[in-house]
């Protein structure tokens, strides 16, 4: 092979490669200018998120660490109500429920006092 058909074949190529990408390309060279600056803004913030990465973790450690604690607060204070109202309130509740059930009862046997009572009449 010749070299100098090898270089103008390369050559041949870069040139082709080139016009392509100029009549194909999906923006003018500023707007790729501009892309490329908000890369490198990009670039620039992801390096200031990796620098903070350490204090965003310890952040987390203590915010993890006081929603575990308020966490556990919370589920021994419903434990404490729950404990209350069984102690306090169950009893009342029960005690409540069975006078309501005497009541019924006393209504019940008054109300058939009272036909009984009605039908005695009736026959006479």
């Amino acid at each position: 092979m010749n070299t100098k058909s090898i270089v103008s074949g390369i050559a041949a190529g870069i040139l082709m490669g080139g016009a392509y990408v100029l009549l194909t390309a999906p923006q003018s060279g500023k707007e790729l200018r501009e892309k490329a600056k908000r890369k490198e803004e990009w670039t620039a913030l992801n390096e200031q998120t990796l620098n903070k990465k350490d204090e965003i973790k310890e952040k987390w450690n203590e915010i993890s660490t006081e929603g575990k604690e308020a966490l556990s607060n919370l589920s021994s204070e419903m434990q404490r109500t729950y404990n209350r109202y069984e102690e306090e309130v169950k009893p009342e509740v029960q005690a409540i429920q069975k006078e309501v059930q005497e009541i019924s009862d006393t209504i019940a046997t008054l109300s058939e006092k009272i036909r009984k009572e009605a039908d005695g009449k009736e026959n006479k």
